[in-house]
């Protein structure tokens, strides 16, 4: 079937698009592009661009010039320099465009900057397929040598690496298209100054690559700068700064925030603790408030008051809040607080006045898709380019579902699976929707009606992400799993309600996180119980009585060793007793040491109490590990290694750390972790459990194995051959595709894995955030690798509300 995409995406309207990328956007900032991909016949592309180090000649192609990926047996790296003069002084970033067609088989992307004797690059993984924009930022460029300076950069290369040496994979390339610097009027501020301590300084550099990341996935061209910055008049030439996370900034930097705001400027302000910002701005700082009750605010849903195509309602729970409130007639509350039953609370959410808006909490990770469609719906209030960067972003990623790189290849591909199957009438007239919309999208760009671009694409994808999903197939005695990450469900109080929802989306067994090594949502006689036993009762003996209602497995989520919720009074007790972790500089952590006899005991003593209480299906074990390889140094390590290893360990740890002895080491950690898996299993199957069905033990592992032997002390691979656990999940946290299935295939390939490897799916994990079409092509490689079922991560309202539904349309149809 020939649709409008092919008949158009070739000609006027895809050079249209990446115009409007490269090209495009005169309000978004000074701009320079550089003429290096094209030329007057294809016999001077090979000389302007020297191949070095045996690597192939580059060809022209029509737009761009073809960088070849093909790696000799010893040689995983290929690359090419050009000869150029450039000035980059005054620009913020670096944009590429550029076309990959098979990015699995590629390990990096590097662009290097010759500069006097050093290098300025960039590496970075390719993650989707097709045409794309790369963004790198100047002052995150890495340093190799000792360059000259931004104004003095002589040369270009391109590099290519792939995934191993000798690489015999399919064949790849890269067509690089064109390259431009450019300064940007978006600007979100790093909290650097405006914080305390080193710990809060990484949590605000977290929270501004999290917008960063947003951002860049909505088309919306931005640059990175820190309070530092700021005082040193950065946002001069801005006209948007977004403050993520910078509580209490300094004087010095308020001041330059208020000359900003005198000139124009709009701020994008998140959970800040200084009452004179809020001035600034026209607000009224409010007091600080913690959540008395779990889901107490669950979303925020916006009014009339704020910006159109802002979404109706957003996903977020929050523990804590510090508003802003309107401090005159000027300025108004836009969104409002909701509890997770969806009752509107008098909380402010976001409040706008006329310097810009404020948000009472940061933003989380979790309803992405919609906290995206937000920030381009408000801050496009304010940069209108950033509506027709988006529309470029939209047009170029049309059709880009599951594993088709295009709106042609998704139809095509869409279309054959769905031949001769009951949904075939009902998926192609999604398709025709898809061809309609296209079509309305491209009459939209011609006539720069940016906003339409955007709706209309978002309509598209959301059609084609159906059709994709209707064409799957469910697959009989599959483990089908949910990690339930706060031990509540979804609607707190009601497990019922988050049972059936589980049920009716064709899962089939929950996790749920009732017990950490110092607090239970249950009736424990052990550890300390939760104050959401007092108001919800027992989450347990709940959960699991509704869920076997429901033909739902129980697995108790048992996290080992961290106290980090535990109450102060047990960690106080613990650290009295010298039953904390110690890193090898001396520094106390808070987590219980594995080789403790009464930590051990403790452990087992509270997963005893679950089997001989409770009818759970499973013990499930996460945090089965160390921190990290700078712990265990206690003096009971000390002793307990040395009696271990038969003999007196001199200059303890540093002796530990390097030579003969840290391999021991390492195997003695990893024994310790090995010894208490193997000591569960045993208490589950000997247990008096009440139920006729055998308990089952798994556990959450790191994906890179061997490697988190040493690392952690996990040697999860050996728990498969030595039959200690049921079976693991690999915490498989990647939007890559092909990282996703190199991982999964390595895991199943390991002794005793075969049906016993369920890959968890970070569908709202820190490290990727999962489109629906990307959880169900995970799926669908989890299934090609013959794996035996998958374990996703983590019910929440993005899962309830995006995900399952999708995968109900097919991988999991009843």
């Amino acid at each position: 079937m020939e649709n409008d995409y092919q008949k158009h995406a070739g000609g006027f309207l895809l050079g249209l698009i990446f115009y409007l990328m490269l090209a495009g956007t005169a309000a978004a900032g000074r701009e320079k592009t550089f003429d290096l991909f094209a030329f007057r016949n294809a016999a001077e592309a090979p000389q302007a661009w020297k191949a070095c180090n045996g690597s192939p000649a580059v060809t022209c192609e029509p737009g761009g010039i073809r960088f070849p990926g093909l790696f000799g047996a010893n040689n995983n790296r290929v690359y090419w320099d050009r000869t150029v003069s450039l000035d980059l002084r005054g620009y913020d970033l670096l944009e590429f465009d550029l076309t990959c067609t098979q990015p699995d088989a590629l390990r990096t992307f590097g662009l290097y900057l010759k500069s006097g004797d050093g290098w300025y690059l960039w590496l970075t993984p390719l993650k989707e397929s097709g045409r794309q924009s790369l963004i790198f930022s100047l002052k995150d460029a890495a340093v190799e040598g000792k360059p000259a300076g931004w104004d003095a950069i002589s040369a270009v290369r391109i590099s290519l690496t792939t995934l191993r040496q000798g690489y015999g994979g399919q064949a790849t390339a890269i067509t690089a298209h064109g390259l431009r610097a450019r300064t940007c009027e978006l600007l979100i501020v790093q909290g650097t100054l405006s914080l305390a301590n080193a710990g809060e300084k990484t949590y605000a550099r977290s929270m501004a690559l999290r917008i960063s990341h947003w951002l860049r996935d909505q088309g919306m061209v931005h640059s990175v700068v820190d309070d530092d910055a700021v005082v040193a008049d950065r946002l001069k030439s801005a006209q948007v700064a977004i403050l993520p996370y910078n509580p209490q900034p300094p004087g010095k930097e308020l001041r330059a925030l208020e000359s900003f705001i005198k000139q124009g400027g709009k701020l994008m302000v998140f959970y800040s603790a200084e009452p004179k910002l809020a001035e600034l701005m026209g607000l009224k700082l409010g007091s600080y408030q913690a959540a008395k009750v779990t889901g107490q605010w669950s979303s925020f849903a916006f009014n009339k008051h704020a910006p159109a195509l802002v979404p109706e309602v957003v996903y977020q729970d929050s523990a804590n809040i510090f508003p802003a409130y309107p401090a005159d007639k000027d300025s108004q509350v836009i969104a409002f607080w909701q509890n997770s039953a969806g009752k509107e609370l008098t909380d402010p959410a976001w409040v706008q006045s006329p310097h810009g808006l404020w948000m009472s909490h940061v933003l989380l990770d979790s309803d992405a898709v919609n906290k995206q469609r937000m920030l381009l719906a408000l801050l496009g209030a304010y940069v209108p380019s950033l509506w027709e960067q988006s529309a470029a972003r939209v047009m170029a990623r049309a059709g880009k579902v599951g594993p088709f790189i295009n709106l042609n290849d998704a139809v095509t591909g869409i279309s054959r699976m769905a031949r001769g199957t009951a949904t075939e009438e009902s998926v192609n007239a999604l398709l025709a929707r898809c061809d309609q919309d296209y079509n309305i999208m491209s009459a939209a760009l011609a006539k720069r009606k940016y906003t339409e671009v955007v709706e209309t694409g978002q309509r598209l994808q959301t059609t084609l992400v159906e059709a994709f999903a209707r064409v799957q197939r469910p697959k009989d005695r599959e483990f089908r799993g949910v990690w339930d990450h706060t031990g509540l469900g979804l609607y707190p109080g009601n497990w019922p309600k988050t049972a059936r929802i589980l049920a009716d989306a064709g899962m089939r067994a929950v996790f749920v996180n009732v017990l950490w090594a110092g607090l239970a949502h249950y009736d424990s006689q052990v550890v300390p119980q939760s104050e959401a036993v007092n108001r919800y009762g027992d989450q347990l003996k709940q959960c699991v009585a509704a869920a076997h209602a429901n033909r739902l497995e129980v697995h108790v989520w048992k996290i080992c060793w961290n106290l980090s919720n535990a109450p102060e009074s047990f960690v106080a007790a613990m650290r009295k007793a010298g039953r904390l972790q110690v890193t090898d500089t001396g520094k106390e952590l808070e987590w219980l040491c594995p080789s403790h006899p009464d930590n051990v005991a403790l452990e087992l003593k509270a997963i005893s109490e679950v089997l001989n209480r409770y009818p759970v299906d499973g013990i499930h074990l996460d945090y089965v590990r160390y921190p990290d390889d700078n712990a265990c140094f206690c003096n009971g390590c000390h002793r307990r290694f040395g009696q271990w290893l038969g003999e007196k360990i001199p200059d303890w740890p540093r002796s530990t750390q390097s030579g003969n002895l840290r391999g021991k080491y390492n195997a003695w950690r990893s024994e310790q972790i090995t010894a208490f898996v193997r000591a569960v299993q045993m208490q589950a199957r000997n247990s008096g459990a009440p139920t006729s069905k055998r308990v089952r033990v798994s556990a959450a592992v790191y994906p890179e194995y061997p490697g988190c032997i040493n690392s952690i002390g996990q040697d999860w691979g050996r728990w498969l051959k030595e039959d200690l656990v049921d079976f693991v999940c690999p915490m498989d946290y990647t939007v890559n595709n092909g990282a996703f299935k190199n991982l999964v295939q390595r895991q199943l390939a390991l002794a005793n894995a075969g049906g016993r490897v369920f890959p968890g799916l970070g569908v709202t994990a820190m490290e990727s955030q999962l489109t629906p079409d990307q959880v169900i092509e995970q799926i669908r490689q989890t299934r090609e690798a013959g794996a035996g079922g998958f374990v996703l991560f983590d019910l929440n309202r993005t899962l309830e509300f995006d995900v399952l539904p999708a995968l109900r349309m097919g991988l999991t149809r009843p």
